[in-house]
């Protein structure tokens, strides 16, 4: 399971103390693991079902302070299957909120694996049909509807211009890829941006399976810039009531 390191806004516990907070969460889920008797598909689907809610609580809260979470990422079917789907050793920003230039800034996700950072914007639609209509705008031809949607290379080039910055000095030991992912869709590839892989329901398992390929151990640097990420974001929390007391 990916590690989820920040969500929004929200006081996350690895802000406190990444290096700490990274290993007890493998030695946690190892541990439980193997506390399970029957290690069947249905005791499998459920226990990650409780560490995604598990992880939900340490990406909203500490023993100090406390976000208010909005109840959907309950069911968020998005941030539950990267969370359950992509393996321990990538940590996963979704929605982050960063600091730049003393402006909030909210991104899309973020995915930071020992060798590749994945700058991805997600495409949401059942065989829809995704289209370049201009240099800002896409179009989204769902069953008999047409809908206009923000280009999603602009989300892409914001991830980037954000965290440049931090990323550059690592750049001999990660490379930046960036992808559009209709999971369940079709994207008709446009032409004039360079560097951008487009996935969509065609090409999404091989995709998957190249990038959960990654038998690297989490490395040092991958630590150290998930750590200088995460002093840059943006956090709203209150002190819980007992401390308040």
């Amino acid at each position: 399971m990916a590690q989820l390191v920040k969500l929004e806004d929200y006081v996350s516990r690895y802000e406190l103390d990444l290096y700490r907070y990274q290993g007890q969460f493998i030695r946690l889920k190892k541990k439980r693991l193997q506390q399970l008797e029957n290690k069947n598909e249905k005791t499998i689907e459920q226990f990650k079902n409780q560490l995604y809610h598990f992880q939900l609580n340490w990406a909203s809260s500490t023993v100090r302070e406390i976000s208010k979470v909005d109840p959907r990422y309950a069911h968020n079917r998005l941030l539950k299957w990267l969370t359950t789907e992509l393996p321990d050793n990538y940590f996963l920003f979704f929605n982050p909120v960063f600091l730049v230039k003393n402006a909030p800034v909210q991104l899309d996700i973020i995915v930071v694996g020992p060798r590749l950072i994945w700058m991805i914007v997600f495409l949401e639609g059942n065989d829809a049909i995704f289209q370049e209509q201009s240099k800002r705008f896409w179009v989204k031809l769902d069953k008999d509807r047409k809908l206009k949607i923000v280009n999603p290379h602009l989300s892409l080039q914001r991830m980037h211009y954000c965290t440049n910055e931090w990323i550059a000095a690592f750049k001999e030991q990660l490379r930046v890829k960036k992808a559009i992912v209709a999971k369940d869709g079709f994207i008709d590839k446009p032409s004039g941006w360079e560097g951008t892989e487009y996935v969509d329901k065609r090409t999404f398992s091989d995709w998957l399976v190249s990038v959960k390929k990654e038998p690297s151990p989490i490395k040092s640097h991958q630590l150290k810039l998930v750590d200088r990420m995460l002093k840059h974001c943006v956090t709203n929390a209150l002190l819980r009531p007992e401390w308040l007391e």
